[in-house]
């Protein structure tokens, strides 16, 4: 790094003056919203604005994560001029993790004009992060943007010293990008880095194999060998993490109009699932998001049942959950009754969990509560009727001390 480029960065992230203060207008150059029900821009914003009820002193970290979740979900549901200035609301380390994000949405939609402002901010904020993992992360989002854009020294830099909990994302993008001369040596870094028995490396490079079955979904030998490794590498790995990689297969086959596969995969999800002794707090929000799938595969009577099963074990233990976990555990039971198709049913249960999410006195756990409720129905599409808005506004303007 140049030493005029490395006192910019510090006198950046010093706070002197600061880079792309204002979002750049859309244009021809920059990537723009896509269409979206006004309900939904009302969801994020009242999701955003809720995170950002939380006074910065001494809640800085809670009020910047949560608002970084609404970002995610702006990407999500194609918004980057909205995640943008989302993003530059945030005050800590966060920001440049979001500004990262945003380049490599850009680079994603082949508009790379401007990237490098954002790209030298991002990196500026990272080095005033005061831990390593926060640095890190900021790092492997720019780096994945260099990589994208096949700036190999510029991502090198950028994964020098990183943890290994961080590098995933790179090897993500590198299995997204691979060609078909390169699928046998993908294979044997796979197999390498499972080699390693290292927690972090294993999990990283089965979860990048998951982007290689999407890469090569249509070569039917090569879909079928990486799914075999990620059955056979994955059987020493604990089986929350089994489940949710086995089923990220069901949603890529999903993706691919490929019921008939999504189906025998989602059945090995299950007998894993299955298999477990799950205590209620685990059981509930995955028994529900494995009901979705099997409603998204076609099989929606099934789901439904799955669903009200699910709804009986969650009341039969509902004091053993803590106050601050029962809208988390309600959410993906709504998310998958509207997946299905009832309304209704959604409808009450969204209710429910709006209510769940109040009962703490406390306004942190609160606003992290609404915040993700109104996040929640913005990426599903699910719209509120005329009380369940009230109520959201209502539990906003009282977001207040105590925190």
């Amino acid at each position: 790094m140049t030493s005029l480029r490395l006192l910019i960065l510090l006198i950046v992230a010093a706070g002197v003056f600061h880079v792309a203060t204002e979002p750049v207008q859309a244009g021809v150059d920059t990537v723009t919203d896509q269409p979206l029900d006004e309900y939904r821009i009302q969801l994020l914003d009242l999701a955003f604005e809720s995170a950002s009820k939380f006074p910065l002193d001494p809640f800085i970290k809670d009020r910047s994560r949560e608002q970084d979740k609404v970002v995610a979900a702006c990407f999500e549901l194609d918004q980057p001029q909205r995640a943008l200035r989302y993003s530059q609301q945030i005050k800590n380390w966060r920001r440049g993790a979001c500004l990262a994000d945003y380049a490599f949405y850009c680079a994603q939609h082949g508009q790379t004009k401007g990237l490098e402002t954002y790209l030298n901010e991002a990196e500026a904020l990272s080095m005033s992060a005061s831990l390593q993992w926060r640095r890190d992360r900021v790092r492997a989002n720019i780096a994945r943007t260099h990589l994208l854009l096949g700036r190999e020294f510029e991502a090198k830099q950028m994964l020098a010293g990183l943890e290994d909990s961080e590098i995933g994302k790179i090897e993500a993008v590198r299995a997204s990008l691979s060609s078909a001369d390169d699928f046998d040596q993908r294979i044997a870094t796979l197999d390498s880095l499972v080699a390693t028995k290292k927690f972090d490396v294993m999990k990283n490079a089965l979860e990048s194999a998951t982007k290689l079955y999407d890469r090569f979904y249509d070569d039917a030998v090569r879909r079928q060998t990486v799914r075999r490794k990620l059955v056979d590498n994955s059987v020493t790995m604990p089986v929350m993490f089994r489940v949710d990689l086995v089923s990220e297969l069901v949603k890529i086959a999903l993706a691919h109009e490929d019921p008939d596969t999504a189906t025998q995969v989602l059945d090995e999800v299950m007998l894993l699932f299955k298999g477990s002794n799950w205590p209620a707090e685990y059981y509930v929000p995955l028994a529900a998001r494995l009901a979705m799938l099997r409603g998204r595969c076609g099989d929606r009577e099934q789901a439904r049942e799955q669903l009200a099963d699910t709804l009986k074990i969650y009341e039969q233990y509902e004091n053993r959950f803590l106050d601050i976990d029962r809208s988390d555990a309600l959410r993906p039971i709504a998310e998958a009754y509207h997946a299905i198709g009832d309304r209704s049913d959604a409808l009450v249960i969204y209710k429910k969990a709006v209510e769940k999410g109040v009962e703490n006195p406390n306004a942190r756990p609160r606003a992290v509560d609404l915040s993700a409720t109104c996040v929640s129905m913005a990426v599903n599409g699910f719209e509120p009727d005329a009380a369940l808005w009230a109520r959201l506004r209502q539990i906003h303007q009282g977001l207040k001390q105590p925190w």
